[in-house]
Order: C-alpha cells, then sequence, then structure tokens
C-alpha cells in the first residue's frame, strides 16, 4: 500500500444529497462582489454565496442584452434620421 495515502478510506455512505433546497439568494438585481484571494463570489445585497459559474453566467446574459439594447437605438436613430 502507498505510504502517501491516508490509512482511513472515507466511504460515499456518508454523504447525503438534499435535492429540496432552494437556492440562497433570491435578489433579483444582485450585484457581485468577487473575492480573488478566496475565489468567492458573493451577492452584496444580501451577502449569500453565489456559484461562480451562476455569476459569470448572468453577467453574460446581461452584456447580451445591453448590447442588443444599444444596436436597436442605434437602429432606431438610423430610421429617424432618414424621415
Amino acid at each position: 500500500m502507498d505510504k502517501n495515502l491516508p490509512d482511513k478510506i472515507i466511504g460515499l455512505d456518508q454523504v447525503r444529497i438534499n435535492r429540496g433546497l432552494e437556492k440562497i439568494c433570491k435578489c433579483e438585481k444582485r450585484k457581485f462582489m468577487i473575492d480573488t484571494k478566496n475565489r468567492r463570489v458573493t451577492c452584496r445585497s444580501c451577502g449569500a454565496v453565489l456559484d461562480p459559474y451562476d455569476a459569470l453566467y448572468e453577467l453574460a446574459y446581461a452584456d447580451e442584452e445591453r448590447n442588443r439594447q444599444i444596436e436597436q437605438f442605434f437602429e432606431q436613430k438610423k430610421t429617424d434620421s432618414q424621415l
């Protein structure tokens, strides 16, 4: 047996999955605080620790929506100037 491995093996029977839990943060317009030392993302409104993937997805979605609105604004301005 490898001397670097611990003597005790922990079985997965000690792990329980609770699928009935809801997300901790339910804020509608979250503001993210990124902790670079501990590599954590928290909600500045309620202080809940968030999944970094969810935060990145939300930011990317908001950026796409903002870009779509800007394009729509420029198209409208272009149409208005042609009249």
